[in-house]
C-alpha cells in the first residue's frame, strides 16, 4: 500500500467525475426538467462537498425537481446550498433562487456554476444557517419552497423559523434517519404536513441512505 504525503492532492477521475485544472472537480447534468433543454455543468473546488455517488446524485436532483413542482413565478430558498447542487437545476424553471451556505469556497462555486449556466435569477450568500433564517424571518420573507440539505446533525431548534419562511412546501434532504425523524417531528408540530418520503440508495452495500421528505402547508 502506498502512503500519501499529507500535502499531496488526490483527485477522482472517471465517467462524470472529471478533474478541471488542479483546483476543481465537476460533473455534467443532461437536460432535466428544464424548459431550456440545456445541459448543466456543476463544479466545486477541491476541499468542497459533492455527493460521492454521481449517478445517484442525479437521481436525487431529479427527485427534488419532481417534488418541488416549481413554476416561473416561484421563489425558492436553498439552505446548505453548497456549490448549487440543487439551486442551479431549480433556477432553470424558478422565478428566483436564494442560496445560503456557511462555506466560502462552496459559495464561490455556486456563483460560478450559476454564471456558467447563464442564470440571472440566483443569489448566493455566505452565512451561518441559523443566523440567516432568523434574519429572514425578521424581514418577513416567505418563500414558495424551502429546500434544506443539512449535515448529519440536522437542524435542531430551527423548526419555527423554517415554518415561518415556508409559503407552500418544504423539501428536507437527510443523510441520517435519526435526526430526520427528530426534525420532522418538530416541523409537524409547527403545522406542516408530511406528504412523501423517498429513500435514495446513495451508498450501495452499506446501511447508509439518503432520504428526501416533502412537507406542505
Amino acid at each position: 500500500m502506498q502512503s500519501l504525503d499529507e500535502n499531496e492532492d488526490v483527485f477522482f477521475e472517471g465517467e462524470g467525475f472529471a478533474v478541471t485544472g488542479r483546483r476543481a472537480l465537476s460533473f455534467t447534468l443532461s437536460p432535466i426538467a428544464s424548459h431550456t433543454g440545456k445541459s448543466l455543468y456543476l463544479s466545486w473546488e477541491t476541499g468542497g462537498f459533492c455527493q460521492v455517488n454521481i449517478k445517484q446524485n442525479k437521481t436525487l436532483i431529479q427527485t427534488v425537481l419532481d417534488f418541488c413542482k416549481i413554476s416561473e413565478e416561484d421563489n425558492i430558498l436553498d439552505l446548505f446550498c453548497g456549490m448549487g447542487n440543487f439551486s442551479i437545476p431549480l433556477a432553470e424553471n424558478a422565478g428566483t433562487v436564494f442560496g445560503i451556505e456557511g462555506q466560502a469556497s462552496a459559495i464561490r462555486s455556486a456563483r460560478k456554476n450559476s454564471t456558467k449556466a447563464g442564470q440571472t435569477n440566483t443569489e448566493f450568500i455566505k452565512r451561518p444557517i441559523q443566523q440567516a433564517c432568523k434574519e429572514l424571518v425578521q424581514k418577513n420573507r416567505i418563500f414558495d419552497c424551502v429546500l434544506l440539505d443539512p449535515p448529519r446533525q440536522g437542524v435542531p431548534g430551527l423548526a419555527k423559523e423554517l415554518n415561518s419562511l415556508c409559503g407552500k412546501r418544504m423539501i428536507y434532504i437527510s443523510c441520517d434517519p435519526a435526526t430526520l425523524f427528530r426534525d420532522l417531528a418538530d416541523l409537524l408540530q409547527q403545522g406542516l404536513v408530511l406528504q412523501k418520503l423517498q429513500p435514495i440508495d446513495m451508498f450501495p452495500q452499506t446501511h447508509h441512505i439518503e432520504t428526501i421528505a416533502l412537507l406542505e402547508k
